[in-house]
């Protein structure tokens, strides 16, 4: 594994889509590596149509064709780098969002939930030690 120190780590965008090479962050050093598995989740998808509490290392696809409803974020991450997966697999969440629900934590920073409104759409969000961030296709 290669470290190196650096003053501050440049916004990327990971798409996620099988063999990556992901860039790490933890006390001030990037730590890059390869992985055969999407960010360690579960190959299988879990297919949901209600309010959920979410788990980490887990892909949901989030059916809102029925009506609107809530993922819950895991309570209280305490693992940096906990991550989880969630897509619209019919394109509902333009028609009917989905709400994903901060669950004691922040959003990007924000104590607020966050409204998923574009259809087919796919977000992996990762704890990062303070707050969970965004990154979507």
């Amino acid at each position: 594994i290669l470290q190196v120190r650096v003053p501050a780590l440049p916004e990327v965008d990971l798409p996620l889509t099988g063999d990556e090479l992901l860039w790490l962050t933890q006390e001030g050093l990037s730590k890059k590596g390869a992985v055969s598995v999407v960010s360690g989740f579960s190959a299988a998808w879990t297919f949901i149509d209600q309010a959920t509490v979410a788990q980490a290392s887990r892909r949901y696809a989030a059916d809102t064709s029925a009506g609107s409803f809530t993922l819950s974020l895991p309570n209280a991450p305490v693992l940096m780098n906990t991550a989880l997966e969630v897509a619209d697999p019919n394109g509902s969440w333009a028609i009917n969002p989905l709400t994903v629900a901060q669950n004691g934590s922040t959003i990007e920073g924000l104590a607020e939930d966050m409204l998923m409104t574009l259809g087919r759409a796919r977000v992996v969000l990762a704890f990062d030690g303070t707050t969970w961030r965004v990154f979507g296709e």
